[in-house]
């Protein structure tokens, strides 16, 4: 899990927002996208599934709106939003 993954599995807004503040300055788009947003842990979630999960709401709403300004349309509905992961129910 990265700290994005952490921060929403356990709801901690705060955590996430100061990750996600960090990265802005440090990171370029494609690794926020590719090593942030877009990526899975070993089960195959994405920090969004995490805060889904713990039914954290308001992080997975910061989490979408930052994937908004971040992701192309495309990469939102295909990568973000129609992500599956590892459990088979």
């Amino acid at each position: 899990m990265t700290y994005l993954h952490e921060a929403a599995y356990m709801g901690k807004l705060y955590v996430l927002l100061q990750v996600l503040d960090w990265a802005e300055g440090k990171l370029t788009i494609e690794d926020i996208n590719r090593k942030m947003l877009l990526f899975t842990d070993n089960a195959g979630m994405r920090a969004l599934h995490n805060a889904a999960c713990a039914g954290k709401l308001d992080v997975l709403l910061k989490i979408w709106k930052w994937a908004e300004e971040k992701l192309t349309a495309e990469g939102i509905s295909n990568k973000l939003f129609l992500a599956t992961n590892k459990n088979v129910i």
